[in-house]
């Protein structure tokens, strides 16, 4: 590697002694380097274990080329420090043999494994993934602000591959262009000539190509699973760089997995211990007080129909705000000797201010960030910098996303059932709050979903209005608001038992744009036809302007669904038009284990099939013409029915709609 030259560090993985580290210069070219790094290890001892005698056997055995011992502190308060043995090992090898052994003598717990031995080890070297780094005197130096917004991404060559479902083809994802490959060796030798620093694909493509793939080309391409993205690779480029690990690791992580991970480094900082599973109990409460706080977030059951003249207003990223705000984390709450307390609205926990929270110190990085990304994405003029941003902001708000989820889980380092009572406490009169402001003002309030909240205007919804019922509820309330929406009508659908869909509605911008949630067309698993189907009915209402309008729709609409109807009948289909996406996970209920076991999928991986007779799915490669037809008509009619039963009536029975 040139020592004037800057270089990015795309991927790593343990080698015999060190490292591997997948390296590309700002010439665009990736190499392999080897990097002599040492790995950390930490052993909490058992009662009766001399730390120093430990620490010395480690030493003198030779397995550890350095161990000292250092005091930390222990959770789920971290009030109380312990000794902790800290080794250095060559390899992972080492460290796992280590580990082991210390586990079957019982001498004691390996503790702070999270994050990864090889994460932290980049990281306490200098080798930081994915920032501008460059050598000096032998040792990396970042040559960049490592919290800047608009750093520079490596200079990556990327293809994307997509297998053809229901064939052994290819469809390979040029920047400029894309190659249709017939098979496994035609995309092999594709790949060869391109010379992709970086292939994006679904697990199952890339199992399949690697075993086709030749192993010169192999050497220096990386291949980086999409099943788990939820952002291009702006985001992905983003994850890893917030939480520290290399580009392929975030792609196979999950957003839990990075967050917690960025709360890690966060404790690592403080020197609080990280031990998993240790738990933090929940303490006994009365019948009277698990009815009063254990509850969800603000989710109200709102009247199903088609309104007029409708603004939404939403908190930005609330939860996180929330915690954020009042300090919550597992550590914070209940903590039983803290000194200095405060008691959030809607809950009967008290949360420690002494000290500042891991989990809010995380939101005190990110929620910034999501904002600035936000700004910048609004102010790029070129069409490249916006989506490079929004993707950034995407991933950003993902883990924001997580990180409230996350405190509840029984597994989170960081989190407690305390500390996730808390935050809906808060957010539940923060809600209860804000529709009382709106309420004095004058509106009507129709629904309130999370932190969003929809109002009915009296004569008129406009911008203006909506941004003066954002700045009332934000002054009120100490939580910033914005104006989401404003809409010229908006349906909530009903639910089967009649009440209305509390995450179901769409509605039309004054714009001409449609605004779609939790409905069909915006569903992994809804097959192509439906959701095709759902996108053609949205398409003739966005053309109306008022229920007067909408209404004489119906007809039309009702020619629509008779069309569709005779489609899935007659069998004039492709079978790209039936396939239903899902994940799936640990099988644990019938039809889970009936999709593994026809369609050859992995538990865990996106599974694509078709629903053939006796609902039996499928391999889409192995369909033979014949469906389910009564199981894609009862979808058909759910779809009808969901964007047109409050405004046409809801139709019942799986035939044609009588002609109006």
């Amino acid at each position: 590697m040139n020592a004037e030259m800057s270089f990015w560090i795309i991927d790593a993985e343990p080698s015999a002694r060190g490292a591997l580290l997948y390296t590309l210069t700002e010439d665009g070219v990736l190499e392999e380097e080897k990097a002599d790094i040492q790995y950390k290890g930490y052993i909490q001892p058992n009662p009766g274990i001399d730390p120093e005698t430990l620490a010395s056997d480690l030493e003198y055995s030779g397995l550890a080329v350095k161990a000292w011992i250092e005091e930390w502190k222990l959770p789920p308060y971290y009030r109380e420090e312990t000794p902790v043995i800290v080794y250095l090992v060559d390899s992972l090898d080492d460290h796992r043999k280590i580990a082991s052994t210390t586990i079957r003598r019982a001498i004691g717990r390996i503790v702070n494994d999270y994050p990864d031995p090889l994460v932290e080890a980049l990281w306490s070297t200098g080798y930081h993934p994915l920032h501008r780094l460059s050598l000096q005197h032998g040792k990396p130096v970042i040559m960049e602000d490592p919290d800047r917004l608009d750093y520079d991404n490596p200079p990556l060559r990327t293809v994307e591959i997509h297998r053809n479902l229901y064939t052994s083809g290819y469809k390979i994802k040029l920047p400029n262009k894309t190659i249709h490959a017939d098979n496994e060796r035609q995309a092999t030798r594709f790949l060869e000539d391109i010379q992709p620093h970086l292939i994006l694909a679904p697990i199952e493509t890339r199992h399949k190509l690697q075993e086709a793939s030749i192993e010169t080309m192999r050497l220096k391409t990386l291949w980086i699973d999409t099943d788990n993205m939820l952002t291009g690779l702006n985001g992905l480029i983003e994850w890893a760089r917030l939480a520290r690990i290399p580009l392929r690791q975030a792609s196979q992580s999950s957003i839990g997995k990075i967050l917690t991970t960025i709360e890690a480094f966060k404790a690592r900082e403080r020197k609080y211990l990280t031990v998993k599973n240790h738990g933090r109990l929940e303490p006994i409460r009365s019948i009277v007080e698990l009815a009063m706080y254990d509850r969800g977030g603000p989710v109200y059951a709102p009247k199903p129909g088609l309104y007029t003249r409708v603004i939404q207003v939403d908190y930005n990223s609330l939860y996180p705000s929330i915690i954020s705000h009042y300090n919550i984390s597992g550590e914070t709450v209940d903590d039983p000797n803290c000194s200095k307390t405060i008691t959030p609205p809607g809950t009967s926990h008290r949360v420690c201010v002494e000290r500042r929270g891991i989990v809010p110190s995380t939101m005190d990085i990110l929620i910034p960030r999501k904002e600035g990304y936000k700004t910048l994405q609004e102010e790029a003029v070129d069409p490249g910098h916006r989506k490079l941003f929004e993707e950034r902001r995407s991933a950003v708000k993902w883990i924001l996303v997580a990180s409230f989820g996350y405190l509840g889980y029984r597994n989170s380092l960081f989190g407690s059932i305390m500390a996730h009572e808390t935050v809906t406490g808060a957010s539940r009169s923060i809600m209860a709050e804000s529709r009382r402001i709106v309420e004095n003002m004058g509106y009507k309030v129709i629904h309130v979903l999370v932190d969003s909240l929809f109002i009915q205007a009296s004569r008129e919804a406009t911008i203006d209005k909506c941004n003066m019922i954002a700045e009332k509820v934000s002054g009120s309330t100490g939580f910033k608001a914005r104006c989401e929406a404003v809409y010229k009508w908006l349906v909530i659908p009903r639910t089967e038992s009649g009440g209305g869909a509390a995450n179901k509605y769409f509605g039309l911008f004054y714009s001409g744009e449609v605004k779609t949630k939790g409905i069909l067309a915006v569903r992994r698993d809804t097959p192509p036809i439906i959701r095709e189907f759902q996108e053609k009915l949205l398409e003739t209402l966005a053309l109306k302007d008022n229920p007067i309008e909408l209404r004489e729709t119906c007809r039309e609409l009702k020619k629509i669904y008779a069309e569709y109807y005779e489609r899935i009948t007659t069998g004039k289909l492709s079978p790209e038009d039936l396939i239903v996406r899902r994940r799936a996970n640990s099988p644990g209920w019938k039809f889970n284990n009936k999709i593994l076991l026809t369609t050859k999928g992995r538990a865990g991986g996106i599974i694509d099939y078709i629903v053939a007779p006796g609902r039996t799915p499928v391999n889409p490669s192995e369909f033979n013409g014949h469906l389910d037809t009564g199981f894609y008509l009862r979808m058909l009619k759910r779809g009808y029915n969901e964007i047109t039963g409050e405004i046409c009536g809801y139709q019942h029975g799986l035939g044609i709609p009588p002609r109006s």
